[in-house]
C-alpha cells in the first residue's frame, strides 16, 4: 500500500512538474519580438525534460503491478512533457515564420510537436540560438517512440505469461 502511494505521489509530481508548469510558463512568458541569442534562461526549460526523459521511463520499467494502463498513461505523459519542455526552450529564443517571430505560445507547442514527430512542415524555422535543440528533440522523437513500443510490448507479454 505504501509503495503504491509513493508511486502515485511520483506521478502527480511528474504531472505538475512536466505538464502544468511548462504550460503555465508558456502562457505567462514574454515572447521575443525578434530572434534572441542563446540564453542561460533557456536551460530552465530542461528541468521538466529531465523528469520526462529519465524518471518516467524508469518508473515504467520498474512497474511491478498488473496495471498496464498506468504504464501507457505515463508513456503518453512523458511524450507530452518532452514536447512542452522543448516548446519552453524555443519560446526563450524564438522561432521564425515568414521573417517574423512567432507571437503565440501555441505556435511554439505546434513547432515542438512537429519537430518531435519529425514531421516538419517547414512553416516555422528555429532561430539560430536553438537549432541544436531542434536536432536533439527530433532525436528524442526517433528514439523515444520505439523505446515506448518496446516497453509496452514487453509489459504486455510479461502480463500474458503470468496468466
Amino acid at each position: 500500500m505504501r509503495n503504491s502511494f509513493l508511486r502515485l505521489a511520483l506521478y502527480v509530481l511528474a504531472v505538475l512538474l512536466s505538464v502544468v508548469k511548462p504550460i503555465y510558463d508558456l502562457t505567462r512568458m514574454t515572447l521575443p519580438a525578434a530572434c534572441q541569442p542563446f540564453d542561460g534562461a533557456v536551460w530552465l526549460g530542461f528541468a521538466p525534460l529531465i523528469v520526462a526523459v529519465l524518471l518516467i521511463p524508469i518508473a515504467i520499467i520498474t512497474e511491478r503491478s498488473n496495471n498496464h494502463q498506468s504504464g501507457l498513461i505515463v508513456s503518453l505523459l512523458s511524450i507530452v512533457t518532452i514536447i512542452l519542455g522543448f516548446a519552453n526552450v524555443y519560446a526563450g529564443s524564438g522561432i521564425q515564420h515568414d521573417d517574423t517571430v512567432a507571437t503565440h505560445w501555441m505556435e511554439y507547442v505546434y513547432f515542438s510537436a512537429t519537430t518531435f514527430t519529425t514531421l516538419g512542415y517547414g512553416d516555422f524555422v528555429p532561430c539560430p540560438g536553438v537549432r541544436l535543440f531542434t536536432s536533439l528533440e527530433a532525436l528524442f522523437g526517433l528514439l523515444y517512440g520505439p523505446l515506448l513500443v518496446g516497453l509496452s510490448v514487453n509489459k504486455f507479454l510479461s502480463l500474458r505469461a503470468r496468466r
